[in-house]
């Protein structure tokens, strides 16, 4: 889900102005900006006037100055489109219905009517674009509250809350204490040092879960036996102690159900980072309620090695690489959908054209194919962004760099069409350089001959090329680069 699609028009259209300033440095000639934002000279005036306003309530550091040749936007160093995009969110009706939602189990209409400064017909037409909106989640407004599964009730209001607050937030507010209590005791419990990002997402998650408690509603985990057994002690433990803790507070987990949830939770958004357990692991691949998560791990892992060999990886790193997988696709599989701040195009238009996206591509169509999956444009990019990141892991380490030098006793165009000749044989094959050895450098492979053995050249492995017939076995030297990749 775009959470911009929850601006009104004349808003969404401020945003884009602002991010094509942004994209530009700063400053646009107004022919160039009514052509990228699509917008008459007249509607481009009026949008920049009230910009002026919204932008003026973010403090003196953020200007905006136009006049008929030239906009400026001047931010200072610690802002970034996202302040400004959290702001006008803030703003919009939109977002206040939902935000008002989330705070009340239930509303009277002309209540909120009367809050809001507009009509109930307005409110039911808001209401209907926002069910529209959300139903990728799988959940909708009805009789003034939100239905459908808990589970994906609460993560709404978590990706809601994760794209309309500034992360800093918690700096600034009243923290509820039962919640800084349990999130210090799984930390010391896990071991697990929890950095403010994290913090706060775990934070923001708690809040909202003993918020929909209050109201009485109803977590239900399907299999929660298969879940019992992966939680574990030490999350248990933390949670007991925190309860002991809290005298007059109301915990933040209040039965098993919840507990549940958040370990789902703590796997699903990469907080637990530390890769699963072989136990765990297998428990995992036996267990039938998992089969679509381990299968489209391994799946991945399958598609990935076509285009690399990652025999080359090490076992823990090739472990790390399974572990964030399946906790991609775990997050996949429990929810629903995301919220990005931009469609799926703008971030398209964002990526190059590179091996690596080809591959992301290759495996996410594999995905399609093989596992039905129907991905919103925002887990497709989610999806997307991932990959990338393992893909450039695993090709850091398949396609090391490998400087080979050559010297022999051989005139320089013979060298030279020796050197051509390793140059296409492995150049394919390995990201590896070739060139006429240099006494002043060290090499990972020196290809000499029996006359140069003993000299003053630097190096990690050597070949010795047959001192007669200028000679050289390919696959002698295939075995050593392998090994130096390794």
């Amino acid at each position: 889900m775009n959470i911009l699609d929850l601006l009104d028009k004349p808003e969404m259209t401020q945003v884009h102005i602002v991010q094509q300033l942004l994209d530009n440095g700063g400053e646009m000639n107004v022919k160039e900006l009514e052509k990228q934002v699509k917008v008459s000279s007249a509607s481009l005036n009026k949008y920049l006037n009230q910009m002026n306003e919204q932008l003026e309530e973010l403090g003196e550091e953020v200007s905006l100055e136009f006049d008929k040749k030239k906009v400026y936007l001047k931010i200072p160093y610690h802002f970034n489109l996202q302040h400004i995009l959290i702001h006008y969110l803030n703003q919009s009706i939109n977002c206040k219905i939902i935000m008002y939602l989330s705070k009340h189990d239930g509303f009277s209409i002309p209540r909120l009517c009367h809050e809001l400064i507009i009509s109930e017909a307005t409110l039911f037409r808001r209401l209907k674009d926002i069910n529209h909106l959300i139903a990728e989640f799988e959940i909708q407004i009805k009789n003034a509250k939100f239905t459908g599964d808990e589970l994906q009730i609460r993560y709404f209001l978590f990706e809601f809350y994760n794209h309309t607050l500034p992360i800093d937030v918690i700096n600034y507010h009243p923290l509820d204490p039962s919640i800084i209590l349990l999130i210090e005791n799984l930390s010391k419990e896990l071991k697990l040092p929890i950095e403010e990002k994290n913090m706060y997402h775990l934070y923001l998650w708690l809040l909202i879960s003993k918020r929909r408690e209050l109201f009485g509603s109803t977590l239900e985990i399907n299999q929660q036996d298969i879940y019992r057994k992966l939680i574990g002690e030490r999350f248990t433990k933390a949670i007991e102690a925190t309860n002991q803790e809290l005298s007059s507070s109301v915990s933040p987990i209040q039965t098993e159900t919840d507990l549940i949830c958040l370990y789902i939770f703590f796997i699903s958004t990469y907080i637990y980072e530390q890769p699963l357990s072989k136990d765990q692991y297998m428990y995992f691949f036996k267990n039938d309620f998992f089969r679509d998560i381990i299968n489209l791990s391994e799946n991945t892992l399958e598609t990935i090695g076509k285009h690399f060999n990652l025999n080359y990886l090490s076992e823990e790193l090739l472990w790390y690489i399974e572990c964030n997988l399946f906790q991609l696709h775990f997050r996949l599989i429990h929810f629903n959908s995301y919220m990005s701040y931009f469609e799926s195009s703008y971030l398209i238009s964002k990526r190059m054209d590179d091996s690596i996206s080809t591959i992301v591509n290759h495996v996410i169509y594999e995905h399609l194919s093989l596992f039905s999956l129907n991905l919103s444009p925002a887990v497709y990019d989610h999806i997307f962004l991932n990959y990338r990141f393992i893909l450039q892991i695993i090709e850091s380490e398949c396609i090391k760099s490998i400087s080979v030098g050559l010297a022999n006793q051989v005139n320089y165009l013979a060298q030279q069409d020796i050197l051509k000749k390793l140059e296409t044989t492995f150049s394919k094959e390995f990201n590896v350089s070739f060139e006429i050895a240099d006494r002043t450098k060290c090499y990972d492979l020196l290809v000499t001959d029996i006359f140069l053995t003993d000299t003053t050249y630097q190096y990690k492995e050597i070949y010795v090329i047959n001192e007669i017939l200028n000679a050289y076995d390919e696959n002698m030297i295939r075995e050593i680069l392998i090994k130096l990749i390794k």
